[in-house]
């Protein structure tokens, strides 16, 4: 879990693929396109979710006004973290119309 005043900055994401994602290719390609004025972490963690951690409230901001965001043209679902919550068990839902 995370603890100091970071955790408000971190995204847990997903790829909604059945297919492999290429992990360093989605890391490469998404630090490109957002150009971060600080930095952002970007790790994998289990059953395909993203751990993206800005280091910035700017960076972080200018990635959710900037959302909708895909990859290889399957959408990346994102779920702010919130006190108390783990990435590692968190679930992503979304509504489909």
């Amino acid at each position: 879990m995370f603890a100091g005043p970071e955790y408000g900055l971190c995204l847990v994401g997903q790829v909604l693929t059945d297919s492999i994602v290429n992990f360093p290719s989605l890391k490469n390609t998404l630090a490109d396109l957002w150009h971060p004025l600080r930095e952002v972490s970007i790790m994998e963690i289990e059953d395909k979710y993203i751990l993206f951690r800005f280091y910035s409230k700017i960076d972080l901001k200018r990635v959710m006004d900037g959302m909708p965001w895909f990859f290889n043209r399957h959408l990346i679902v994102f779920h702010r973290l919130i006190r108390g919550e783990d990435p590692s068990i968190d679930s992503l839902w979304i509504i489909v119309f």
